[in-house]
């Protein structure tokens, strides 16, 4: 008996779905690309229970025909090849054939569509796959295809879905590329009544992005363009000052199919290197105009992977032209003298010590002072700059290659639970000093950014920004373990505009931005206030709610669950923490840095900040000598 045989159409076309429909985004996807090609000038779409109960695509396309509406929903139709030279210049977004038959065959599917000489519409209902009914309606021209209950003959793929936020987050980013790419078109989306994308047609790109993130988002936005050989490339980088944590900014399009390509990817980056922070990322709005004949969209069933003819030189135009438009728009940089002096003289020399007030840095900052905190082993004072003041006054830090942070001298690395980055723990051969009672002088401050004290012969530089980020953080999360943050209000609400995802972000995290004393409010479509700020927050507030959205927004990808509420806990009081802290390039008073030196020893992490970077570097006695010949 015969072990192989041919699969009825039915079951081809669901194994056919798991390729083609991954979730409720997958098919808002593939129906807007099919409402496009269909040369469509309006599209609106209507989302309940974030596509899993219905997703509703009208156009007003070009429609079909009775004979094609039904045919349409066979496996591998298709209007957009014909032969089989045809795949070797694709210029629609779809041409497979697979998406309507794959979306019918896992959902309840009703396909209502008339062209201009039709008299009347043409009604295609099918279950499962399977065809229950065909009739005439009334209609425009144009189709409207309505996808009940996806996914209700699959319950396995239904169960693996993330939550309702994050598919609605997927759905939108799909449908802002396509809004971005098409700005001729009228996109209207709407979720359970409420309005997320509402975009008339304009004439710009520019124009369409400005719409969709706001002014002050397409402000950073520099204009780039390169041709050569019949291939373009054009759009928005962001200038370098602005940085972002994640890829979430970066955007391609191939002939205005929207693409997640590695050569193009890497293109971008290699632009940026050197300019911007390693494991930072620009913004971008690249598209990429070539001959259809000279790239290859037929390599994934998505489609969103591409393969150039010539990917070396497609790379090297995309480098070129950004690489113009950064160093035309570059900033004049001020390069200071090397010969920075270290700081030993103290003017104010401290002879009167208070208690620690909880976050009240900022205050001392104001005043000029700050008290000590109480310790158990009280540390000698900087006499030695009185007795040696020849040695201390006015030298040199030379630069030496064999200078460590401290965690990566003397401790194993491993993944903190709050951040991504890497960073320190004890080492099990050689433990890291406790700082909790350590006696230390005080020997000055480098640059008006780093604190150098003397401990145990040794000499120990410290960041005083991520010194101050730890203490912060300290604060915050036992403020909010207590429920005792307290925050001042705003003299004059901050009114922010979002994009589409980042509103949705927003919406995940805002009773988490109230805990931690960061009081928000809609403020309309895709705009909210905030209406106040931790104590001692101060700076660019709009700058912090982004930073926010953008270090929770990977997060908010997954299913709600305690662990991804904690999570987004201490991202919103690590980059509140950042926001706080002193900054470099700022001279402190001895009182200053004495408070801030004692409260950081009396953290339980005081060697690294909350994002993981290391707060002290140590240089050894040993090597101090060796530098000077003298061992």
């Amino acid at each position: 008996m015969s072990k192989i045989y041919i699969l009825p159409d039915r079951i081809s076309n669901r194994i056919a779905a798991g390729e083609v429909v991954e979730r409720p985004a997958s098919v808002v996807k593939e129906l807007v690309e099919n409402s496009i090609d269909a040369g469509a000038d309006d599209i609106e779409i209507k989302i309940i229970g974030q596509g899993k109960k219905l997703i509703q695509i009208s156009d007003n396309g070009t429609g079909m025909d009775h004979d094609d509406a039904i045919i349409s929903l066979e496996r591998h139709s298709t209007s957009k090849i014909k032969k089989a030279e045809d795949l070797d210049s694709i210029s629609t977004l779809g041409f497979r054939g697979e998406a309507l038959a794959s979306i019918a065959s896992v959902s309840r599917f009703t396909l209502t569509t008339r062209t201009e000489g039709d008299s009347a519409a043409t009604i295609v209902e099918v279950t499962g796959g399977k065809l229950l009914n065909v009739s005439k309606g009334a209609r425009q021209q144009g189709t409207t295809i309505r996808v009940e209950d996806l996914f209700f003959n699959t319950p396995a793929r239904l169960k693996f879905l993330k939550s309702d936020s994050v598919e609605l987050r997927w759905i939108i980013k799909y449908l802002t590329r396509y809004a971005i790419a098409h700005p001729e078109i009228r996109f209207n989306v709407f979720s359970s009544s409420q309005h997320i994308i509402q975009t008339p047609p304009i004439k710009t790109v520019f124009e369409r992005i400005y719409h969709l993130l706001g002014s002050e988002q397409a402000g950073i936005f520099l204009p780039f363009e390169s041709e050569r050989q019949n291939i373009k490339v054009f759009g928005y980088c962001s200038h370098t000052g602005h940085q972002k944590a994640n890829r979430d900014g970066l955007f391609y399009f191939i002939n205005k199919r929207s693409v997640d390509d590695k050569i193009i990817s890497h293109a971008v980056l290699s632009a940026y290197e050197n300019l911007i922070p390693k494991g930072k990322y620009p913004s971008i709005f690249l598209f990429l105009e070539i001959p259809f004949d000279k790239v290859d969209v037929n390599v994934h069933p998505t489609k969103t992977e591409v393969r150039f003819d010539n990917p070396s030189y497609i790379h090297d135009i995309i480098v070129e032209a950004i690489n113009a438009a950064l160093i035309k728009n570059s900033p004049v940089i001020k390069i200071n003298s090397p010969d920075t002096e270290v700081k030993t003289q103290f003017e104010d020399k401290p002879n009167h010590v208070d208690k620690l007030k909880k976050g009240s840095f900022s205050n001392y900052l104001k005043e000029g002072t700050a008290p000590t905190s109480e310790r158990k082993n009280t540390r000698t004072t900087p006499s030695h700059m009185e007795k040696h003041d020849d040695l201390y006054t006015e030298q040199k830090l030379e630069k030496s290659g064999q200078i460590q942070p401290l965690h990566e001298t003397n401790i194993e690395k491993i993944e903190s639970p709050g951040t991504k980055a890497e960073t320190a723990s004890p080492s099990k051969t050689e433990a890291l000093p406790d700082l909790h009672t350590r006696e230390y002088n005080i020997v000055g401050q480098y640059n008006d950014s780093f604190i150098l004290i003397e401990m145990d012969d040794d000499l120990y530089i410290i960041d005083q920004h991520v010194a101050h980020e730890r203490i912060r953080y300290n604060e915050l999360k036992a403020g909010l373990e207590n429920e005792d943050i307290e925050s001042q209000q705003l003299l004059i609400p901050v009114t922010l505009e979002l994009s589409p995802e980042e509103n949705q972000v927003m919406e995940v995290i805002s009773v988490e931005l109230s805990n931690a004393g960061i009081d928000v409010e809609s403020f309309g479509p895709r705009a909210w206030r905030v209406l106040s700020v931790p104590t001692g927050v101060v700076g660019d507030t709009e700058s912090m709610i982004r930073e926010i959205i953008e270090t929770t927004g990977e997060f908010t990808k997954k299913k709600n669950n305690k662990s991804l509420t904690l999570r987004i806990r201490d991202e919103v009081i690590t980059s509140l923490s950042c926001q706080g802290a002193i900054k470099k390039n700022m001279p402190l008073t001895y009182d200053q840095i004495e408070w801030l030196v004692d409260t950081l020893f009396q953290t339980d992490e005081p060697y690294r900040c909350p994002h993981g970077r290391p707060v002290i570097i140590k240089i050894n006695q040993k090597e101090i000598l060796t530098k000077f010949g003298r061992k």
